[in-house]
């Protein structure tokens, strides 16, 4: 019954009055609330139904954050959702919810939209999490991990546990892996980076209790888009009872739009080593710098030329086997 009086408010183009009734069903838990989205995402391509919406926003009711990430998340043209998203941030609208934040920085990272996607991760932050703020955020640790935006972004792992912890010999808190005779290659741990071209370097603390790995593990810096590449990486870190500084220093080109820090197996192809214990991670820190010194060159173009070589024989034999062909 709200559903039809509802149509027959729309039908008379009081959209308003028409709402009311639309909200009642959908929070009365009646069937058909995937339809009524859908007739909702198609009001918003209309001027009356753009007005509607932003009535709505003000004081949005129950079912907006679900229609909004549904919205966000599917084929919805970007500059509607980008539209909803602006309707909830004017003056006097009530304050946006974390699941539309993260519907619309999701959907900002998969359309490629980094510049955007970043300013609108860094306006969610509170401000004990904007003091955590640099070219690496939250690199103390001192902040919960959410997995939102442009922090830390941590994956499952049956034989590993990733966590913030007090460690000894570090003020407040460090991150702590601890491994459980893992026999699988670690790279779990990652953030994704924003950094305009240039020269950087990275530098961060670790130790380890009772740590036990043959190949190591190794912090990486990859550009992510347009196209995936090896920019730097630390060296293998094996663990050690004490705190020991590491870092290394990489290059953002002109082309590269987005990057991402990884922690990774030093030898991600050797499925059978076992990894056991704990390590610790701080202070991690990223600085730009006018030049890269000449060793840290020296290893990226030796990098860069492997790298080419490898490309060079895949090319070769995909020639070949079309050849055979």
């Amino acid at each position: 019954v709200q559903r039809e009086v509802a149509q027959f408010w729309a039908d008379l183009g009081r959209l308003d009055l028409a709402f009311q009734y639309w909200s009642r069903a959908i929070e009365t838990g009646a069937p058909g609330t995937a339809a009524l989205f859908s007739t909702f995402r198609q009001l918003l391509q209309t001027p009356a139904g753009l007005a509607a919406f932003r009535e709505l926003a003000l004081r949005p009711p129950s079912w907006w954050e679900r229609f909004f990430v549904q919205t966000a998340r599917g084929g919805t043209e970007l500059a509607l959702v980008q539209a909803l998203y602006d309707m909830r941030q004017v003056p006097g609208a009530a304050a946006l919810s974390p699941g539309e934040r993260r519907g619309y920085v999701a959907r900002l990272l998969r359309e490629g939209a980094h510049e955007a996607a970043y300013l609108a991760w860094i306006n969610s932050l509170v401000p004990a999490q904007r003091r955590a703020l640099g070219l690496l955020y939250n690199g103390g640790f001192e902040q919960p991990i959410s997995g939102f935006g442009f922090d830390w972004q941590v994956v499952k792992h049956e034989r590993a546990s990733i966590s913030r912890s007090p460690a000894s010999g570090a003020p407040g808190q460090s991150l702590r892996i601890e491994f459980r005779f893992a026999r699988t290659a670690f790279d779990h741990l990652s953030q994704r980076l924003y950094l305009g071209p240039g020269f950087y370097r990275l530098v961060g603390r670790t130790r380890s209790d009772r740590f036990y790995t043959e190949s190591g593990l190794r912090w990486m810096v990859l550009c992510t888009a347009p196209d995936t590449a090896m920019l730097g990486e630390s060296r293998r870190l094996l663990g050690n009872e004490d705190w020991l500084q590491f870092a290394f220093e990489f290059a953002v080109d002109e082309g590269c739009e987005s990057q991402q820090l990884r922690l990774v197996s030093a030898e991600g192809f050797r499925v059978d080593e076992a990894t056991d214990g704990v390590i610790w991670f701080d202070e991690l820190v990223i600085t730009r710098i006018e030049v890269m010194s000449p060793a840290e060159r020296a290893r990226a173009e030796a990098r860069q030329a492997a790298m080419e070589r490898a490309s060079g024989g895949a090319e070769a034999e995909t020639q070949d086997a079309q050849d055979t062909q």
